[in-house]
């Protein structure tokens, strides 16, 4: 039959042949069961390792038997007992692989069940060997040998304990091959101890598998001597610092000292002392100490080797070495341009000596004391080099002064004044000043003083706004900041009367009812017997004539009553021994011939003086007592023509003087517009009396001369178109008050062609060295001429002198070279009495030498001696 038939019945018969017959044989029944199933399968786990205690249980299910009978075979081959629906793998199987199968019969059927496959691995062992003795920083090969267990991708744990510190494990997966080794380089003794290994799915924890690495730790440092781990030092200090080691782990070691790295020959002892000759640098030294076969490097000690080059200081803001600063303003600040590191101190000195507190980088020059002063720095670095600086040269200058001044303040009307600007410090001086309300002027000047000559023809005031020297400091002003030049006016002192044709008071035609007496006592008024109402002998008033420089005038035509004047006792202008009068005169018609006026009269037939004019000629004379009888003990009379013949339309000042103290020929004077007229008779000591009327202008009623007059004093003297500006009365015969009024009268009414007064000083004697009395003063001596040395001297732009004279008088002041040969006139004119006349000399254009200032007066000559130097 053949195999494989599926479950049924199957009837066989057999059919033979013999020839062509056949016979089929009997019938057989095969009946085909069903086989049973059976599977098999394992609780627990199949993978197991030797020495395991419990094997798994094997199970079986079958089907398709009722009653089935088992038998569990191991590796093919019935295990022997083992014919129960299970079984269990027994303890104690050697490691390999076992296949269990189960044979289940089911009558004369059988089935073979699957496969179930325990494999027992064998148990894993190991051992761990490397364990030794290091140097600091030394490693170790630490050697896991697996002596038993699968040596396929096996795995392990290890722990790493140190003797101090915390312990770590590590695990390293997938090992092949039976040793697996690792380098450790431990700081401090550490135990190395197996934890688990896992070899074929087996894991052991195994006790007491470890080894130690045992770490020899020397350790060494290096320092300086003293303390620290880095020292500066000059490369000129003899001084040198020591560097020590200090070794610990090890009781005798050897040392090698090394510098940036390179061992030092014969550097071998725990000490070494840093050399001399080194370069500026920063080295590093370091110690390599051995101790049997460990070794330990120390930390670097770093030794900085210092040296200072050039040492360079400025001036912040300028480069320059010499700097000059106003005293008590703001210095500059010296600092220190070079080096620009490395320093660690600075001391500043001034001509060579330390400032105290001056240890900054810079330093702020001070400026309180003048002169020159040097200035350096010392500057110490790290290493205690010590260099000095270049030298800075600063002056300080004294702030610089000006004073103002001028020799008058109160001078004639157009004349010139020399105001000084007088300067201290150092020039040329930059001066800036103002006149009046002007703007400001600023002037460069190396001339000290400065000069300025100004007119004056006006109230004044010079004012110095600032000054700076040479060196641009601004500087102060001493004393007063101005002065104030006052051109005078008519002089009060020894004035007692007065009259002015622009003060005069008119109606409102313009005639004459006062004309103001603006000094003394007198009441003043026309001819009282004028009737006020009308004009007719009334004078008329001008109140501005130009040909009297814009001034008023009062006019008189041939019937006009002159402006008389009722003097009061005691009024100053009755008696005394002195008189100076002066009139400012214009004439204005050519029909002048046998005309005859009285242009001033005071007194009377006993005693007075007057000025006429007689057919356009002028007449003065004094007299007094001339009608007394034998009391008469001082009888004397002057009666002069001047020959001098006035011209319609010119302006004229008749100038008046008696002094009864002078001698007997200076007594009286006059003048006409600078001409000196020397009377004929001889007058007296004094004019004694009272009483006296003061007659302007006008016609002349009964007046008489003296008793030698050659006019016939009955007639009447008339004197068409005539003006009178100005009367002047004064009490003394002083020199310097007739100077200033002449003066002023010259300058108020325009007379410019006019010198100084012409009539000088009445002496006592005649003689050049007394001046005249004033109001009685005893006489005393006067120096006829002073003349001050110039200055400065040397010159070099301007240079001045002062001249004074005794008398008045006409002076030529002249630069003469020493080769004779005048080479400038200073001043040419007449010099007042007492008058301080400043003599500018201007030098800037003289040659470099030796001059002389030649001054040649009436009365005497003086020089003085000066250099020039450009």
């Amino acid at each position: 039959m053949p195999s494989g038939l599926s479950a049924g019945t199957y009837v066989y018969t057999l059919v033979v042949t013999c020839g062509s017959c056949s016979a089929t044989s009997n019938s057989v029944t095969v009946t085909v069961s069903p086989a049973p199933t059976v599977t098999i399968s394992a609780s627990g786990s199949t993978n197991l390792c030797t020495g395991y205690s419990s094997g798994p249980v094997l199970s079986s299910s079958v089907s398709g038997c009722n009653a089935p009978t088992y038998q569990w075979q191991l590796n093919g081959s019935p295990i022997s007992g083992a014919t129960s629906s299970s079984y269990t793998v027994p303890s104690g199987l050697g490691a390999g692989t076992y296949t269990y199968t189960l044979v289940v019969t089911c009558g004369s059927c059988s089935a073979t069940s699957n496969s179930v496959v325990v494999t027992v691995s064998q148990q894993p062992s190991i051992t761990l060997s490397g364990g030794t003795t290091i140097c600091s920083g030394g490693s170790a090969t630490l050697t896991f040998t697996l002596t038993s267990g699968n040596s396929t991708n096996w795995s392990l744990t290890y722990s790493a304990t140190p003797t101090s510190g915390s312990p770590q494990q590590f695990t390293v997966n997938n090992i092949n091959g039976t040793t697996y080794s690792v380098n450790v380089s431990p700081t401090v003794t550490t135990t190395y101890s197996v934890v688990s290994v896992t070899a074929g799915g087996c894991t052991v924890t195994p006790s007491n598998v470890s080894t130690t690495v045992t770490v020899s730790n020397i350790a060494v440092s290096a320092s300086v001597q003293g303390g620290g781990t880095s020292v500066a030092i000059c490369s000129t200090a003899t001084n040198r610092p020591t560097l020590v080691a200090s070794v610990t782990g090890c009781s005798t070691p050897s040392y090698q000292w090394r510098r940036n790295g390179t061992n030092i020959s014969g550097a071998t002892q725990s000490t070494y002392t840093i050399p001399t000759g080194l370069a500026a640098g920063t080295y590093q030294y370091s110690v390599y100490v051995t101790c049997g076969g460990c070794a330990a490097t120390s930390n670097n000690v770093t030794v900085t080797v210092t040296s200072i080059g050039t040492v360079t200081i400025a001036i912040q803001g300028t480069s320059s070495t010499n700097e000059t600063y106003c005293e008590n303003q703001q210095g500059g600040t010296l600092y220190v341009v070079q080096p620009t590191s490395g320093i660690v101190s600075y001391q500043w000195y001034v001509d060579g000596s330390p400032i105290s507190g001056a240890t900054n980088s810079t330093y702020v020059i001070p400026t309180s004391q003048t002169g020159t002063r040097n200035y350096t720095v010392k500057v110490t670095d790290a290493g205690g080099c010590e260099k000095f600086s270049n030298a800075i040269c600063v002056t300080v200058v004294s702030t610089p002064t000006v004073t103002i001044s001028t020799s008058n303040t109160s001078v004639c009307p157009g004349s010139q004044v020399v105001v000084y600007f007088s300067f201290s410090g150092c020039g040329p001086w930059h001066l800036t000043y103002k006149i009046n309300n002007g703007s400001n002027v600023t002037v460069q000047t190396s001339s000290n003083p400065y000069m300025l000559t100004y007119t004056i023809t006006q109230t004044t005031t010079f004012t110095v706004i600032s000054v700076q020297n040479c060196s641009g400091c601004a500087g102060t002003i001493v004393g007063n900041s101005s002065i104030t030049v006052t051109p005078y006016g008519i002089p009060t002192s020894y004035f007692v009367m007065g009259f002015t044709g622009d003060t005069v008071t008119t109606n409102s035609n313009g005639y004459v009812l006062e004309w103001p007496n603006y000094a003394g006592n007198g009441s003043n008024y026309p001819d009282g017997t004028v009737n006020a109402s009308s004009n007719t002998y009334r004078p008329k008033h001008y109140p501005n004539y130009s040909a009297l420089n814009g001034h008023g005038a009062i006019y008189w035509d041939g019937n006009d009553k002159p402006v008389e004047v009722q003097v009061n006792t005691g009024s100053g202008i009755s008696g005394g021994t002195q008189k100076t009068l002066f009139i400012v005169y214009r004439p204005t018609s050519s029909s002048l011939t046998n005309d005859r006026m009285v242009i001033y009269k005071q007194g009377d037939e006993n005693h007075g003086f007057a000025i006429y004019l007689i057919n356009r000629q002028v007449y003065y004379g004094a007299w007094n007592n001339q009608n007394c009888s034998g009391s008469c003990t001082n009888k004397w009379a002057v009666f002069q023509s001047t020959g001098f013949t006035v011209q319609p339309g010119t302006n004229y000042i008749f100038q008046f003087v008696y002094n009864g103290n002078a001698s007997s020929s200076n007594r009286l004077r006059f003048s006409i517009n600078g001409n000196v007229y020397s009377p004929s008779g001889t007058p007296g000591t004094s004019m004694s009396y009272s009483g006296d009327a003061v007659s302007i202008g006008g016609k002349v009623g009964n007046t008489r001369f003296h008793d030698f007059a050659s006019v016939n004093e009955t007639n009447q003297y008339l004197c068409d178109n005539t003006k009178i500006a100005e009367v002047l009365l004064y009490n003394t015969a002083d020199a310097t008050l007739r100077d200033q009024v002449w003066c002023v009268l010259k300058y108020k009414y325009g007379f410019t062609n006019l010198g100084n007064n012409p009539i000088g000083v009445l002496s006592k004697d005649g003689g050049s060295d007394e001046r005249e009395p004033i109001a009685g003063e005893p006489l005393a001596p006067a120096e006829e001429a002073t003349l001050s040395p110039v200055a400065p001297n040397p010159s070099e732009q301007f240079a001045t002198a002062v001249l004074t004279v005794g008398r008045q008088q006409y002076v030529e002041v002249s630069i003469i070279g020493l080769d004779g040969r005048a080479y400038a006139t200073v001043f040419a004119g007449y010099v007042a009495r007492g008058e301080r006349r400043e003599l500018v000399i201007d030098v800037g254009t003289l040659p470099s030498g030796v001059y002389l200032l030649s001054v040649q007066g009436e009365y005497f000559v003086r020089s003085e001696r000066f250099v020039v130097q450009h």
